[in-house]
């Protein structure tokens, strides 16, 4: 699967910096940003970094990919475009499931999982690109100073001036290259105006929310509460359940477990719900290339042995549990809820 995923990886814009020397000579750093679509989903930006170190007279790889701390230290021109790393034309990656994944985190909801290096506040912030726009709250105000609920209609509500304000900085990136004598490619027209004129209107590429899609496509799902498991990182009085949902067309079947916080209550857990985490967690491997990126996003900390080893298993599981969801739904339909459904 992922390698038939490898050859839809395309980019509409690209544009790709020189290298950019340290001023100790020692390394040197070159940027490549656009906009990148990957298995048929909305275009989105992407910035990542080549990195080489000078050893014994030749420069030799010395690193790379979402490396933003090094390239707004070559690049400090660059550094305010980096929240806008994996948003799409359609909006940022899953931003209200994430977004609140972490959010749980930092109110104290969620158990943050052992080798997590992120900070649950700071990796909100990000996922959510709190302070993109001037009225922002701080993210701690964010977490102490508003509720569940509240979170998410602000959330709600901030997403259109939010994609406005992306709209506006692609559009200062496309008009302003970055880096004198750089490269600039185009696939998807003539010219990068047009191409990029063409991929910042909004969209109508989403087509509803996960309940919306299980209804659509006939997916039925029923859920059985069950003990907590032996090992979870669920916070005490968590609820937990067993889900077994049913493609009505097809006659396929997958089970699933799932857990709930106890501020969320008892009552079982929505297929929507259920279909959008399945969702992200499949988007999320669709992405990596490989485990050490895929890990590196989440924020393993993947220097720790042990947090190594639970990241692995995790990620095995994640492809298992991906696999089988498109077994349940079908190409089509998979790529359907992964690309085009609001992950609400």
């Amino acid at each position: 699967m992922a390698q038939s995923a490898r050859k839809q990886d395309t980019w509409d814009w690209q544009h790709e910096t020189p290298w950019r020397v340290s001023d100790d000579g020692k390394e040197r750093v070159r940027a490549t940003y656009g906009l990148h679509r990957f298995m048929g989903q909305e275009p989105y930006f992407s910035l990542t970094a080549d990195i080489q170190e000078l050893r014994g007279g030749k420069w030799r790889e010395a690193g790379g990919g979402a490396a933003h701390e090094e390239i707004a230290r070559a690049f400090p021109e660059l550094a305010p475009y980096a929240r806008w790393h994996l948003t799409s034309t359609a909006g940022p990656m899953h931003y209200l499931a994430n977004s609140m994944y972490f959010w749980d985190q930092a109110a104290g909801d969620a158990v943050v999982p052992p080798g997590q290096r992120v900070d649950p506040t700071e990796a909100f912030a990000k996922t959510a690109v709190i302070g993109a726009l001037p009225e922002d709250p701080e993210p701690k105000q964010w977490v102490l100073g508003m509720s569940r609920q509240d979170v998410v209609d602000a959330l709600n509500e901030r997403l259109p001036a939010v994609m406005e304000k992306f709209k506006a900085d692609m559009a200062h990136l496309r008009d302003n290259p970055i880096g004198e004598g750089g490269r600039t490619d185009v696939e998807a027209a003539e010219d990068t105006l047009d191409a990029v004129s063409a991929l910042l209107n909004l969209s109508d590429g989403l087509v509803g929310s996960p309940m919306a899609f299980a209804q659509r496509h006939g997916v039925e799902m029923e859920c059985q509460g069950v003990a907590q498991p032996l090992h979870t990182e669920m916070p005490a009085g968590s609820f937990h359940w067993r889900c077994r949902l049913r493609n009505g067309g097809t006659g396929a079947s997958m089970t699933v477990p799932f857990s709930m916080g106890p501020a969320l209550g008892s009552a079982p857990p929505a297929i929507g719900t259920v279909l959008g985490t399945l969702g992200s967690d499949a988007a999320s491997w669709e992405n990596a290339k490989i485990f050490e990126e895929w890990a590196s996003e989440l924020g393993f900390d993947l220097d720790d042995p042990a947090a190594r080893q639970r990241a692995k298993r995790t990620f095995n599981a994640v492809e298992r549990q991906a696999e089988a969801l498109k077994r349940l739904l079908g190409d089509e339909a998979y790529d359907e809820l992964l690309w085009h459904t609001d992950q609400e």
